[in-house]
């Protein structure tokens, strides 16, 4: 179950959610290897006190030291500064990461919380940790950690406070974000 992506997703039962979740926690426990975790539209928020991550039907994941890598999948949606930076703070709790990949969703421009970006900081001195942000299936951008912005790919360029505002235009059009299926 773990040489695979494991996948989270909303229709599914709350059952197989929770027992799905169940094994990935002992997995991580055992120290056996979790290439992957796809949460598909049903992310909800890291509980703020415990780190866990929240699922829309009240479940939650804690961190797990052995996973790879996490996909957050979440068609129209737009992350609140809170929730981005949960988000983070999970990641940074996650001690064999080296991705995470945010798509089909749009990020707030800025994330101001310093303890956020010393975590993230910390983590990405003993990991290759690369954080992806999809907000369209033709646009990926890079987050550079040490500068704490997004870069474009494949130019390589910071992403402009303009051009986040053409993008936001651009989300806000259901013709491009919503029409995309599922990873699942």
């Amino acid at each position: 179950m773990c040489n695979e992506t494991v996948s989270f997703f909303e229709p599914s039962s709350r059952l197989l959610r929770k027992s799905t979740a169940l094994l990935v926690e002992i997995a991580s426990t055992e120290k056996i290897p979790i290439d992957g975790i796809l949460i598909d539209r049903c992310y909800a928020l890291v509980e703020e006190y415990s780190d866990h991550l929240g699922m829309s039907s009240g479940m939650t994941i804690p961190p797990l030291a052995t996973l790879k890598e996490l996909i957050i999948y979440g068609v129209g949606r737009r992350l609140t500064v809170r929730e981005a930076e949960n988000i983070f703070l999970y990641v940074s709790k996650c001690d064999s990461l080296t991705e995470l990949s945010l798509q089909k969703t749009f990020q707030p421009y800025e994330i101001e919380d310093d303890k956020i970006w010393d975590a993230l900081q910390d983590m990405a001195k003993h990991t290759e940790l690369t954080i992806k942000w999809s907000p369209f299936k033709d646009e990926t951008y890079i987050l550079d950690i040490d500068s704490k912005r997004w870069k474009t790919l494949p130019d390589d360029k910071f992403l402009t406070e303009e051009e986040y505002s053409n993008q936001s235009t651009r989300y806000g059009n259901k013709d491009d974000n919503m029409n995309d299926k599922s990873p699942h």
